[in-house]
């Protein structure tokens, strides 16, 4: 399944096993989200700071002091419930007509378990779970529009440059069929 998984998508893996690492515990949904906060220009990053999700204090909740790295290299296996997440981005994915799990994905799948621990504490702090999950997939289609008419002034502007030196070519051939050819001596 992890071929599916887009690099932003493979790093929130990592993470969270890093998070994990941490904490010595084995991978759950929560370090799953927090290696969605990681990925702090992702899509699913940028729709929780604009549905008002207190970003820093779901970090602040989940990652309690006193972390330590000394377990750093150790696989973590993954809790039934973090495997049925990521089940569940694929879903996701697979449902939005993407061949590729991405962050908002992963996140989607953290918010199909609304009893979850990642999703309350999510709604702890200020996250309305379904306005979440409609501006997650909302934000797609906005961003996929928002590429399209990107590459569509692009190319209008492409074809203005291309119509504009062909009536340069045009004119120095016409100037060039005017002009008296060269005399050989």
């Amino acid at each position: 399944m992890f071929e599916r998984f887009s690099s932003e998508a493979r790093a929130v893996v990592v993470a969270a096993e890093r998070h994990a690492n941490s904490l010595g515990q084995s991978v759950r949904p929560e370090h799953l989200l927090l290696g969605i906060l990681d990925q702090t220009n992702s899509v699913a990053v940028r729709t929780l700071v604009g549905t008002s999700v207190d970003v820093d204090g779901v970090r602040r909740e989940l990652s309690p002091p006193g972390r330590s790295e000394s377990n750093a290299g150790t696989r973590r296996p993954f809790t039934p419930e973090a495997r049925k997440t990521l089940e569940l981005s694929l879903r996701e994915a697979l449902d939005a007509g993407d061949d590729r799990i991405s962050t908002e994905h992963v996140l989607l799948g953290l918010l199909r378990e609304p009893a979850g621990a990642a999703a309350q504490v999510l709604a702890r702090h200020g996250g309305d779970l379904d306005r979440i999950r409609v501006a997650v997939r909302s934000g797609n289609r906005s961003f996929v529009f928002d590429i399209a008419t990107t590459m569509q002034g692009q190319l209008d502007r492409l074809e203005r440059e291309v119509t504009r030196l062909a009536e340069i070519v045009d004119r120095l051939g016409a100037a060039d069929e005017q002009a008296p050819l060269p005399q050989r001596e």
